[in-house]
């Protein structure tokens, strides 16, 4: 049995016994009186967006692989099975939202292996753009170990509740 399915085997163990989203259709996030459903990201890229800096490169996804969840406080967890080319596994983060509330989210999930490496995603909110896409992505100005994407469209609008 390969490294890669012991891992799947152990995410797919943990994720159910939290009970998170899991489903594309579930890739919603409430946050200050908002609600974001994030599944058009990932519905029109199915196998992700694709990146690279220098040597590393892989495709970065927002909802299949991203699972979600809200506690009571009304804050919200992540968690993820993630793959990257040399960034090892991702294993948990953070979901927030933008100032002001609707116009977007940040997601940031960081990495467990000894690379301790930070991926942080801005969605923007485009209300005219239907089909998603990245916009930008590099090494954080400030943080060599942080990458940083920014992934436009209509989906990261957010709607008042």
């Amino acid at each position: 049995m390969s490294i890669k399915s012991i891992i799947l085997i152990i995410s797919v163990i943990m994720i159910s016994s939290i009970q998170c989203q899991t489903s594309l259709s579930n890739c919603t996030f409430i946050a200050d009186g908002y609600q974001y459903d994030f599944s058009s990201f990932g519905s029109y890229n199915p196998n992700g967006y694709f990146w690279n800096f220098g040597y590393d490169q892989g495709q970065i996804n927002v909802c299949q692989t991203a699972y979600g969840c809200v506690s009571y406080d009304g804050s919200t967890g992540m968690a993820g099975c993630k793959y990257f080319e040399q960034l090892g596994q991702v294993q948990s983060g953070e979901f927030s939202s933008m100032s002001p509330a609707g116009t977007g989210a940040y997601l940031t999930y960081f990495d467990n292996s000894y690379m301790n490496y930070i991926i942080r995603i801005k969605l923007l909110c485009v209300p005219n753009k239907t089909i998603p896409s990245i916009i930008s992505s590099g090494i954080s100005s400030t943080n060599s170990r942080q990458y940083e994407f920014t992934i436009s469209g209509k989906g990261a609008c957010g709607y008042q509740m």
